[in-house]
């Protein structure tokens, strides 16, 4: 050829075999047509209108292939070669995609995007608009259809990776509701005596702020959730100590209650189960129930099992 445009014509044919046949009606296809790509950064010179010169590289599992080089464009369109497609096997998960920029040393990336294959949407031409992501700038993106024909020893794997999933998520779930159950029960069997779990000796200084302002050391278990029921519970044993708590006052009691405040002291906790990748500090909150801002928490302390404020 003569010059440097020169163009070679040739006319194929391809007979497949039945076992290539049999290979494509069986197996699973996807087909991938790139279209175009959006905002692409520039990394060459930019002197003279010398921009990017980008191409797309797509990949399914081991094999690729690419689109042409199209010279001097942060906005290609491509209208031929441009159409792909790959035998799709059980171990193949992504289509990735990669958009490039053409250099004479070395091409140089412009940004990546990976589709899990078994998400598309089975035996339909889909539009993917995908942002491009690891790449020198922000907002661009590349556009894509995809037709994805999978066999049905897939759609079985997928389903079965699916139900997997499920399963995992079901006995984590039922692990939380058993372990709120078993939470519920220890609640309840403290409730049943409430006034000999919150007896606690008081130190002098306690006694003196006893002492002052009408309260005493109230010894719960941190697991505690102060519920209705609980406070009725407490309002009963009120009655049998001679320092009663004042958040359980009844309200029947004195036509002061709607301004009798409560003076909390958080002093200890007893016997925490400190897991290893739980944080390295310690603290304890206390809130009373439907009342707004009524939420305090002492100072972190280094984690402890048995943590003193």
């Amino acid at each position: 050829v003569g010059g440097l445009n020169g163009e070679l014509a040739f006319d194929l044919y391809f007979k497949a075999t039945e076992y290539r046949l049999l290979c494509a009606e069986q197996g699973s296809m996807l087909h991938v047509r790139v279209n175009n790509a959006r905002h692409l950064p520039n990394t060459d010179s930019g002197v003279m209108g010398d921009l990017s010169d980008p191409y797309v590289i797509v990949k399914v599992g081991a094999i690729q292939r690419r689109t042409p080089t199209i010279d001097n464009d942060l906005n290609p369109d491509w209208k031929d070669g441009n159409l792909f497609t790959f035998s799709v096997s059980d171990e193949d998960a992504m289509l990735e995609l990669e958009v490039m920029n053409a250099n004479v040393v070395k091409d140089d990336s412009l940004g990546k995007v990976s589709v899990r294959i078994g998400t598309l949407e089975p035996s339909h031409w889909l539009r993917l608009v995908q942002e491009l992501e690891h790449g020198p700038g922000e907002g661009a993106t590349v556009e894509l259809d995809v037709f994805f024909k999978p066999n049905e020893r897939y759609h079985l794997n997928h389903d079965l990776e699916q139900a997997k999933k499920e399963e995992k998520e079901s006995l984590a779930e039922a692990a939380r509701l058993s372990k709120e159950v078993q939470m519920a029960e220890r609640a309840q069997k403290w409730l049943d005596n409430v006034e000999e779990n919150t007896k606690m000796p008081l130190s002098m200084e306690e006694r003196d702020w006893a002492s002052a302002c009408g309260g005493r050391n109230f010894v719960a278990p941190a697991w505690i959730t102060v519920t209705q029921t609980q406070v009725e519970a407490l309002v009963r044993a009120r009655d049998k100590h001679p320092h009663a708590v004042a958040l359980f006052r009844d309200d029947k009691a004195s036509p002061l209650a709607k301004t009798q405040k409560l003076k909390v002291k958080l002093m200890a906790a007893f016997g925490l189960d400190l897991a290893p990748s739980r944080a390295s500090e310690t603290y304890c909150t206390c809130e009373i129930p439907l009342k707004k801002h009524s939420k305090i928490h002492t100072d972190p302390v280094p984690a402890s099992a048995n943590p003193e404020w």
